[in-house]
């Protein structure tokens, strides 16, 4: 039975200690907490502090797998509910379920999460929240969309990112709202690096969701939004019975299965939400078109991100050119991705695979969002005889009239926006995606779960 034991945590300032156990070998991430402010950090309940950051430790947990596909998960700094162990082994099959498929292991495999007797346990931490957010950064247009709506509806935010690449810092430059707040994970990472056996995607955007609430009850914020997509609810393929999808962090089961979670155990005053979740990612696009003056500073690929530049040579990039291609002319397109990039072979073949059966492992639209994206393409570059050429490939036979009034002509989906924010932010998409207003969200059945 293979055992991965999380020890501890140590609090202190600027540096938060996570200690694990594999086998004898000891581990320690590091969490740096010094742009929370020490007068803040030292002003908040240790005992609280102490309870999150045992959750950041657990929602790393993940990462760790890169080394064994473990039984047993051993939590010793925290006495978890039966929801709490509900959650987390939940957490960890769905999280993990790309990278066992990828590596043939079992992916429908539940691991036992045991929680040491006698582990402290904590009460629900309380708080003041001001009517404020933290807006997770991820320098991508979804970003800057989020961060020009909450500006729009008057919601006061702080940035909140993970590390810093240049397109997070020239978003926060661009978007007049200089309030930031960075946070940094490190440590043990060449041992880790030496021990690699798996190798492929862990769940990244749920531990940011648990760094932000750490950093949401240092500095007092009652909201913690998030800038995922209708698109990111649908799995790539199913495997022994298990949806595998690369987006489950950002999706909408994810998401009410944490604020529920989070909601009775952990922080009763915080609300996280993605702020985009009625929203295809082809229609985010059109909103992201309207907004010039970030064209030729957002970064997507997740391949170019941290060097800053676009590989056009993955799903990632294929899609946000196919996305943006409908609302953006040819100098424009240039500006982002260089000249013509339908031009490229690889591109070309990627497109092809958007738009067939197989999602990508990767976050990027569904089959008929990217089938959808293409046909609008075509019709605003109809001379561009690479698109004419593809148009027919991939949508020949389907109706594509249909296809594109589902996709950009409505926003009634599903989302978790608290109620006295979505009766400002529908009718912000309403208009400018030129559909109907909707009067209120309560009256228009604009749901706050499904």
């Amino acid at each position: 039975m293979k055992k991965l034991i999380f020890c501890h945590v140590e609090i202190g300032y600027p540096l938060c200690t996570l200690h694990y156990d594999i086998g004898g070998t000891q581990l320690r991430k590091h969490i740096n907490v010094a742009n929370l402010g020490a007068a803040e950090f030292h002003r908040a309940s240790l005992s609280v502090i102490q309870h999150l950051v045992a959750h950041v430790g657990l929602a790393y947990i993940p990462h760790l797998f890169a080394l064994d596909d473990f039984d047993v998960v051993d939590v010793r700094p925290v006495g978890l509910s039966d929801a709490g162990v509900e959650f987390y082994e939940t957490y960890l099959q769905h999280g993990l379920a790309e990278l066992r498929l990828l590596n043939g292991l079992d992916v429908a495999k539940r691991v036992n999460v045991k929680v040491k007797a006698g582990a402290p346990r904590f009460r629900a931490g309380r708080y003041r929240p001001n009517r404020s957010a933290l807006l997770l950064n991820g320098g991508g247009k979804d970003t800057a969309i989020a961060g020009e709506l909450l500006g729009n509806i008057g919601l006061p935010f702080v940035w909140l990112t993970l590390g810093k690449t240049p397109a997070m810092e020239r978003l926060v430059r661009l978007s007049g709202n200089r309030s930031a707040i960075t946070l940094n994970v490190g440590g043990s990472l060449a041992t880790i690096q030496a021990k690699t056996r798996y190798r492929g995607h862990k769940p990244f955007s749920s531990l940011l969701a648990f760094l932000g609430l750490l950093a949401a009850f240092v500095r007092r914020h009652r909201y913690i939004v998030v800038a995922n997509e209708y698109s990111s609810n649908f799995g790539n393929v199913l495997s022994a019975g298990l949806e595998v999808n690369h987006q489950y962090p950002k999706s909408h089961a994810f998401e009410k299965l944490f604020t529920t979670y989070v909601n009775f155990d952990i922080l009763p005053e915080v609300r996280y939400f993605s702020v985009l979740r009625p929203l295809y990612e082809i229609q985010i696009a059109k909103l992201f078109s309207g907004h010039p003056k970030y064209l030729d500073s957002f970064r997507s690929c997740n391949v170019g991100h941290r060097a800053d530049y676009w590989c056009l040579d993955c799903p990632k990039c294929a899609f946000v050119l196919l996305a943006l291609a409908p609302h953006l002319n040819q100098s424009q397109l240039r500006m982002i991705f260089g000249a013509n990039p339908f031009a490229h072979p690889r591109i070309q073949r990627l497109i092809v695979r958007l738009c067939g059966p197989n999602k990508p492992f990767e976050c990027v639209g569904t089959q008929r969002e990217s089938m959808v994206a293409l046909w609008m393409s075509h019709r605003r570059h109809p001379q561009n005889r690479f698109l004419d050429s593809l148009c027919e490939i991939c949508c020949g036979g389907a109706d594509m009239d249909a296809l594109e009034t589902e996709h950009m002509g409505t926003i009634e989906r599903p989302h978790s926006i608290p109620s006295e924010l979505a009766d400002l932010v529908m009718p912000y998409f309403a208009d400018r995606l030129g559909l109907e207003s909707p009067r209120s969200s309560s009256r228009r059945g604009y749901a706050r779960s499904a």
